[in-house]
């Protein structure tokens, strides 16, 4: 993707103020937003449904553990719950049982049936309305069941937590996973950051500083520090500057970002006495007033 003139013209312009002229290229890129799809529970990686530059939704299921038991548990919860035949049976029974005790008032008061026999029919199709009852009873305990059984099922998937593509698989099929362990990362490539080593000989890299990046040798866009963070493993308290920039590229993984910084150059000897005049001349200014 190539800027338009205008921003070109603005960069250049950028460049020419800052004096920018050290170029870094830029490793360990990373996006500023990316989140960790974990495992749920303990298990073992059975599929990978993606692989590393893939571009995901949030929610999609991108790993499975093994579930094979959870998978057969919620088969025979979706059987039990479509199953309506118990409600179907008692509601029949109900029908049944209201026209024989229809039938059976109708011939009482013609004297042709005896209270006896109308208190038998009330008391059937009671019975009948008590099998409709625990039918639905069953009927929502098999629906409780399927959800459990869902749930159960979905434990053993691994979702994205994000929109975005897949930064690195950590995981693959075979591999043990215990609950909360990483399988996939999956990042917004739209921006970037990388840490740089802050070279105390070169030009000044704090917070805020805005710094010329630079895409197949073109500069592109700007980056910014937005931190300074204690060097990994040093012992002589070195630093790093965190610098953050848009990305343009199309490149779907990491290692296919080729990115460059350009750095200000170190002050010359004249911008140092300057400095040191300044910083006497500001006392003394001070104790005039």
């Amino acid at each position: 993707m190539r800027p338009p003139a205008i921003l070109c013209l603005i960069l250049f312009l950028f460049v020419r103020v800052t004096g920018a002229q050290t170029a870094l290229g830029l490793t360990d890129l990373k996006p500023v937003n990316m989140e960790a799809a974990v495992a749920k529970e303990n298990g073992v990686v059975v599929e990978l449904e993606v692989a590393e530059g893939q571009e995901v939704k949030a929610g999609e299921i991108i790993a499975k553990l093994d579930h094979d038991k959870q998978l057969h548990d919620w088969k025979v919860a979706t059987v039990r719950a479509d199953d309506k035949s118990a409600t179907r049976i008692a509601m029949g029974e109900i029908k049944k049982d209201q026209a024989d005790l229809d039938n059976v008032k109708s011939r009482n008061r013609r004297s042709w049936a005896d209270d006896t026999a109308v208190q038998k029919a009330e008391g059937e199709l009671e019975v009948s309305k008590g099998k409709l009852e625990q039918a639905e009873m069953f009927a929502e305990l098999a629906k409780l069941g399927l959800e459990l059984a869902e749930k159960m099922l979905d434990n053993r998937y691994i979702r994205s937590p994000m929109a975005g593509n897949v930064i690195s698989v950590v995981k693959g099929p075979g591999d043990k996973a215990a609950a909360g362990d990483t399988v996939v990362v999956v990042g917004d490539l739209s921006e970037i950051q990388a840490d740089i080593p802050i070279d105390p000989k070169g030009g000044p890299l704090e917070i805020g500083r805005m710094l010329p990046v630079r895409n197949g040798g073109r500069i592109t866009q700007i980056g910014r520090v937005v931190d300074v963070l204690p060097k990994p493993g040093s012992k002589t308290n070195e630093k790093m500057a965190r610098v953050v920039f848009s990305n343009i590229s199309t490149a779907t993984t990491l290692d296919a970002l080729n990115y460059e910084v350009l750095l200000p150059p170190a002050d010359s000897e004249d911008d140092e006495k300057k400095k040191e005049e300044e910083s006497e001349e500001a006392p003394s200014s001070k104790k005039g007033r």
